[in-house]
């Protein structure tokens, strides 16, 4: 059995990432990433846990098969990213801004994405119980399968 690698308690803030792979395993813990930009990323099947990405620049990023746990995503831009088949409760992603994002096949649990700016983003087939979404704005956002109605969500946004 191959042993998982880990990030644990660095600071790696405002730092450049172009074409880096985090995946088989890693282990990302206490981690600070603030400021930094990520074009074209992979974050395939790791852990995140009590984690800073806030006020990143994530740009053609493709998360899969995630585990996240008290992340924080605040004032992040995505711009082309996926976040697909991941299980990320308890984060904060607000006031995020996505343009041309597909975050489907989530678990958001308990997640706030509040006084965030979603353009053309799908949240489909996701988890949203509890998922906070107060004052965010929407257009183009699309909710196909998911459980809008046990997120804080305005009904006109639906």
């Amino acid at each position: 059995m191959q042993k998982a690698h880990a990030l644990r308690d660095l600071t790696l803030a405002a730092a450049d990432f172009r074409n880096i792979e985090m995946k088989n395993g890693l282990r990302i813990a206490g981690m600070n990433f603030s400021f930094c930009v990520f074009d074209n990323c992979t974050f395939q099947n790791s852990i995140i846990l009590s984690s800073f990405f806030d006020f990143c620049l994530f740009m053609n990023c493709r998360f899969s098969g995630i585990e996240g746990r008290y992340a924080v995503f605040a004032g992040s831009t995505f711009v082309n990213c996926t976040i697909n088949d991941s299980v990320i409760i308890h984060s904060n992603f607000m006031g995020i801004e996505t343009d041309n994002c597909d975050f489907s096949g989530n678990d958001f649990y308990y997640s706030n994405f509040s006084l965030s700016r979603l353009i053309s983003t799908s949240l489909d087939d996701c988890n949203l119980k509890r998922t906070s979404f107060r004052a965010a704005m929407t257009k183009g956002v699309t909710f196909r399968y998911s459980n809008p109605e046990e997120a804080y969500l305005r009904k006109e946004d639906l």
